[in-house]
């Protein structure tokens, strides 16, 4: 099976796994698609983040955009995951970078590919002229449980909703956002540490490290997990938390986390 990833970040998720499945004998990635600031193409992102903006507040914006750090920089660095350049490079493997304004250029380009299959690697919204294009549409990872956690930031809504678990799901990707047909789930036990943000970032670590090895086995066992691909019964939809919900996922941490250390 020829295999692509699409990714919009150089320093992100894509550069983490893509060691995991160039380990594997068993699975031929032929190229990555690094298409720069691909969540903000197009009037539809740009009414999707209006709309983001006018539900969850200025105040809600401000804080989701100190949360990215979280999810992003701080993982990477404990991870000490490579550049995505670097690895390509370094592997072999075709890089087709992308600077464009439209999806022009990426359609083009996945379609030069002749690909069996494509990898969404943290992509915000990915149209049908680009996800139709392989043989068998393109694959996603979503760092939550699905469908409870549609769209939802890893871990905060865990804990806004009492829980002390999290999880990923890797599923098709259709014209709806974490609404595609399930093909591979696993649920992780969260792991308290001192603050919410460390909390945050180590658990994300942990959800990387094992959506990674979740992949390999269902990409080197692809025919076994679509036979048994399953829809999403109704599901639950998430954005960034405004204020009052982010106070309720600090003062839920604190609580958890007392009786989590209150059990050893």
């Amino acid at each position: 099976m020829k295999i692509f990833i699409l990714t919009s970040s150089h320093n992100g998720s894509a550069s983490y796994i893509l060691p995991f499945l160039l380990s594997s004998k068993k699975i031929r990635i032929s190229a990555v698609v690094l298409v720069n600031n691909i969540s903000s193409y197009g009037s539809l992102s740009l009414k999707r983040s209006l709309r983001k903006t006018l539900k969850i507040g200025i105040l809600g914006a401000i804080n989701g955009l100190r949360m990215r750090k979280w999810y992003k920089g701080d993982v990477y660095d404990l991870l000490g995951s490579s550049d995505l350049r670097t690895l390509c490079s370094k592997y072999g493997l075709p890089l087709h970078e992308i600077d464009s304004g439209s999806y022009k250029e990426t359609k083009e380009t996945v379609k030069s590919l002749n690909a069996d299959l494509g990898i969404s690697l943290e992509n915000v919204y990915i149209p049908e002229s680009v996800f139709s294009i392989p043989n068998f549409g393109m694959i996603n990872i979503h760092h939550e449980l699905l469908p409870e956690y549609q769209n939802a930031q890893s871990i905060i809504w865990q804990l806004y909703n009492s829980s002390t678990k999290t999880g990923f799901t890797i599923h098709k990707i259709n014209n709806k956002i974490d609404e595609g047909d399930i093909l591979y789930r696993k649920t992780i036990e969260l792991e308290f540490k001192k603050n919410l943000n460390s909390t945050v970032t180590h658990n994300y670590a942990t959800l990387l490290k094992h959506s990674s090895l979740g992949l390999v086995s269902l990409l080197e066992n692809y025919q076994y997990y679509d036979d048994r691909a399953y829809s999403q019964s109704s599901g639950n939809k998430y954005t960034t938390p405004n204020i009052k919900q982010m106070l309720k996922i600090y003062r839920n941490f604190y609580k958890l986390k007392k009786q989590k250390t209150a059990l050893k």
